[in-house]
């Protein structure tokens, strides 16, 4: 009996662990598989991919499809929060709003981040107002009254590194501002970084092109025409949603109580562009979100019409006379 309860758990063992790589997504209620801007999500509920085989066509237009892929770490960062605050009168507004910008400004100070790289931008200034209610004998009176302003602006906060954010959140929670509008990510020089997927594919057509003369294909017989284009996305295009589905409570069976289902909230995960249609992929392993560029090439070489075959050459042409008295003669007409 022990041999096999051991037998048991050696076989189980290797289960979990590749368990352990799928992940509890793979058992979840997706809730939003909304992808942003040109990728396409391709997880579906339970295992998710399924790959099917897809069979080849000889075709004689050659077409490929190239595709290059860059993940790029931002060289800085740009959050907007929003803040709102209420007031008696618009002074004690505008100094109350002022006092918890400056609380901000005070502390990232002492974390390397300037001034210069605070702003703010005003959405809505306007009084607020409130029903007073006055009672007459037979009616009631409503009447609107100023009660007080409402002040709206975003606050932007520049850095350009990814761990000053715990400090940008502490700074802002610390001063009552919780609502984190979004993260912008910048790079610089976004062109040489377009260069470097230019080059890689150049590299991969000659690589294709050397593979398709050792088959003894002659791509100087067919003509070519080229499409290709470049995008950028950031990360925020690319969070999706999702919920677990059920939950599992081993105290119903052993004290046979009912169970109240607790709530299950909502969360995002990070869910870039998937690495499967490219041909290279430039730093692909990430451990936080990133700017993927992307650059795409299509090359078509269609083959040239086959020369007509030169005509055969004519005999030079000659013409025959008959004598009245039977000799033949024959005479050559003129070239023209």
């Amino acid at each position: 009996m022990m041999v096999t309860r051991t037998l048991f758990l050696l076989l189980l063992l290797p289960t979990l662990a590749l368990a352990q790589h799928r992940g509890n997504f793979a058992d979840a209620n997706v809730v939003s598989q909304k992808a942003m801007g040109n990728a396409r999500a391709n997880v579906t509920q339970g295992m998710g991919y399924q790959y099917v085989p897809q069979s080849l066509a000889t075709n004689p237009v050659l077409t490929l499809d190239l595709k290059a892929l860059h993940n790029l770490e931002a060289d800085s960062y740009t959050a907007v929060f929003s803040i709102i605050q209420i007031g008696e009168t618009a002074a004690s507004t505008t100094a109350a709003m002022e006092e918890r910008v400056n609380a901000v400004r005070s502390k990232l100070r002492a974390k390397g981040i300037l001034d210069d790289d605070i702003a703010t931008d005003i959405i809505a200034f306007k009084p607020v107002y409130e029903i007073h209610v006055e009672n007459k004998i037979f009616s009631k009176k409503y009447t609107e009254v100023p009660a007080g302003f409402k002040l709206q602006q975003n606050l932007m906060i520049r850095f350009d590194d990814t761990s000053v954010f715990d400090a940008v959140m502490r700074a802002t929670s610390e001063s009552e501002i919780y609502d984190i509008v979004k993260v912008d990510y910048y790079v610089e020089d976004i062109d040489k970084y377009y260069q470097v997927l230019q080059e890689k594919l150049l590299d991969l057509v000659q690589k294709k092109r050397d593979f398709y003369a050792a088959l003894g294909l002659n791509l100087a017989d067919y003509k070519l025409q080229i499409a290709d284009k470049n995008y950028y996305h950031v990360p925020r295009n690319f969070y999706k949603s999702y919920q677990m589905s059920q939950s599992v409570s081993m105290d119903v069976l052993k004290k046979q109580r009912n169970l109240t289902t607790a709530t299950r909230p909502v969360t995002y995960y990070y869910d870039p562009i998937p690495y499967d249609n490219y041909d290279v992929v430039m730093n692909p392993s990430i451990l936080e979100p990133v700017i993927q560029i992307g650059y795409d090439l299509q090359l078509q070489f269609i083959p040239k019409p086959e020369k007509p075959a030169p005509m055969p050459e004519q005999p030079d042409p000659k013409y025959y006379v008959i004598s009245p008295s039977g000799p033949l003669d024959i005479k050559q007409l003129p070239k023209t």
